[in-house]
């Protein structure tokens, strides 16, 4: 069963051309920055990492922020596990695609359920949050080729059971978290509460997250911190930016983060 492009041409261009020469941009702007910033090159082997899942125009910079971290340990890892939140279709639980292959306009990929996981493939028909990490993993691992995808959508569920469901399989895998970080504040006080994002989640602050984070992926974080602390991994802040950055509307943005975690 293969799965189309549900928001080619709306989150991210179409044309394959036209996608490639927006990729070779952001990651020259996240080369440029990291370099700018003196931000320290992480040894330790990579776990894990949490990207948005907007607009490439508006979360993109923060995504190969986060991409860019896994280009340079793509060794570290095999297969890929992605988690994110369910924007269409409420459900209780998670769910992994009952199909086998996803194409973007970058190719196709292998996709393949965790073992004892739940199949519902509507969660994952229409879903952006999932879909819009393709391209950056293609990007970044030659087209994802020999290695296989695990995508999972998460619907109303405790974070300490999704965590319970993954961590045994993610050995050899890297696992991405999809999520944006605060809705529709203004521009001040949307980055005075990311801030909390910015200071908890890397400090592996489960009840700071829990009680002070805004984030449509919450869950998931929360699951990759139950994980982190009981495998002692260590969280990088990477970058933060809000819509209002790169638009001019700045009454009501939406901000983007991008951490990663290592053994």
């Amino acid at each position: 069963m293969l799965r189309k492009p549900a928001v080619a041409g709306r989150f991210y261009p179409a044309e394959k051309d036209k996608l490639l020469a927006l990729m070779d941009k952001l990651f020259k702007e996240a080369k440029a920055e990291s370099e700018k910033a003196k931000r320290p090159q992480i040894k330790e082997r990579l776990k894990a990492i949490i990207a948005p899942h907007a607009s490439y125009v508006f979360s993109g910079l923060v995504a190969a922020t986060a991409y860019s971290v896994v280009r340079e340990h793509k060794n570290d890892f095999k297969d890929i596990v992605v988690v994110g939140p369910s924007h269409y279709i409420a459900f209780e639980g998670f769910a992994a695609p009952e199909s086998d292959t996803w194409e973007t306009p970058l190719g196709t990929v292998e996709v393949k359920a965790l073992p004892h996981f739940f199949q519902y493939e509507l969660t994952h028909n229409k879903e952006h949050s999932i879909e819009v990490q393709i391209p950056f993993l293609q990007y970044v691992l030659e087209g994802l080729k020999g290695r296989a995808l695990y995508p999972v959508v998460v619907g109303d569920a405790f974070p300490e059971e999704l965590a319970s469901a993954l961590e045994p399989f993610l050995d050899d895998k890297l696992l991405v978290v999809s999520s944006d970080l605060s809705h529709y504040y203004p521009y001040e006080y949307a980055n005075q509460l990311d801030s909390f994002a910015n200071k908890c989640i890397p400090n592996l602050d489960v009840k700071c997250v829990a009680d002070k984070v805004e984030a449509c992926g919450k869950i998931g974080i929360l699951a990759l911190l139950h994980i982190a602390k009981k495998r002692s991994w260590k969280g990088h802040f990477l970058k933060y930016m809000n819509s209002g950055d790169v638009w001019e509307d700045k009454s009501s943005v939406v901000g983007y983060g991008a951490y990663a975690f290592t053994e």
